[in-house]
């Protein structure tokens, strides 16, 4: 029944499982307890969770198998937290399907896909949980990130990040960290606070969806391809950091126009883009300063700040910064700013 509960216990030293075979029997329960000496053999099966409240109990042993766990209740429900990877007290693929609202109970681990079919998963707006994801991603619904991190960590290729991803379903922290890992978007996506390549290869696919993001760090080991996509930068502090990193800027445009004082590009080695674009809008004078390592532009440079009243933009170089021998540098204004 869809507010019933099933319960895999024991009593004294016995132990029970519940195996759904390799035929791979759905189970639809409101609540499900798997409770200490018991075990659920999830094979290959759909367990659909319709309860409130917090509908899946463990304290015995969920083996995942390869299956998929679907919250769905029109009101709302919270997400028990399970970190386990190896093929147990983890979830191979979790789903939300139903109007209500999914909390995550703790920080959680997804060993293959995340799918948000409909309905809103939030992270907790006290604790801002973290999702670990191995395979896909894909939102329907709405995913709310408030201060929370996702984190891909596949170490295969071929894995994709879809569906929506900007105004209230953007990410906050997303950070790729899989070695040999690849993920390419499906979608124009936003990340509120930090976008961190540690390793694998994140590409904005060959459809060249826009990325925004308040900044980019791409550490050794990590690789972001950027096709011809824009990427917008709009954070404070060090917009664009290549710690070693691999930058293909291809003909992609990079656009950085916070209206702060910041450091445009820091980190480690020479950094190549194609267009590279400077455009605040800004309320005060601000500067922006260039790292230590030289700039190669193969495209155009521009800087073009806009302000209602007379106010400067101040772009200092760290380095010597090259731009293509037909390109063009093009310092301008909008309104009444000045650019320097």
């Amino acid at each position: 029944g869809a507010t019933k509960t099933t319960t895999i216990t024991r009593t004294t030293s016995a132990t029970s499982n519940l195996d759904t075979t390799v035929t791979n029997y759905a189970l639809s329960t409101g609540n499900l307890d798997i409770a200490t000496g018991g075990t659920l053999t999830a094979n290959g099966s759909t367990i659909t969770l319709t309860a409130n409240g917090t509908p899946l109990t463990r304290n015995g042993t969920f083996t995942y198998g390869t299956s998929t766990v679907v919250y769905n209740h029109a009101t709302s429900a919270t997400i028990t937290a399970m970190t386990g990877t190896g093929g147990s007290n983890g979830y191979y693929n979790l789903q939300t399907d139903g109007a209500g609202t999914y909390t995550l109970g703790g920080n959680t681990t997804i060993n293959n896909n995340l799918t948000i079919t409909q309905g809103t998963l939030d992270v907790d707006n006290t604790n801002n949980y973290s999702l670990t994801i191995t395979g896909n991603y894909s939102n329907s619904g709405t995913f709310t990130a408030r201060s929370g991190r996702v984190t891909f960590n596949a170490t295969d290729t071929g894995n994709t990040v879809s569906g929506t991803m900007t105004g209230t379903s953007a990410f906050f922290d997303l950070t790729f960290d899989g070695s040999g890992g690849a993920w390419a978007l499906a979608a124009a996506a936003t990340v509120s606070d930090d976008l961190s390549v540690t390793s694998g290869t994140f590409s904005t696919s060959g459809t060249n969806y826009d990325l925004t993001a308040g900044r980019i760090s791409i550490s050794a080991g990590g690789t972001l391809t950027a096709n011809g996509s824009t990427i917008t930068l709009n954070g404070t502090g060090d917009l664009f950091t290549k710690n070693t990193g691999t930058f293909n800027a291809n003909t992609s445009t990079v656009v950085m126009n916070p209206n702060a004082s910041v450091t445009v590009i820091t980190g480690g080695g020479a950094t190549t883009f194609n267009n590279l674009t400077l455009s605040p809008t800004i309320t005060v004078a601000r500067t922006y300063t260039f790292g230590s390592n030289a700039i190669t532009i193969d495209g155009n440079f521009n800087i073009n700040p806009t302000a209602s009243s007379v106010l400067a933009l101040t772009v200092n170089m760290g380095a010597a910064i090259t731009v293509g021998a037909t390109k063009t540098t093009t310092i301008t204004r909008t309104t009444s700013a000045t650019s320097n």
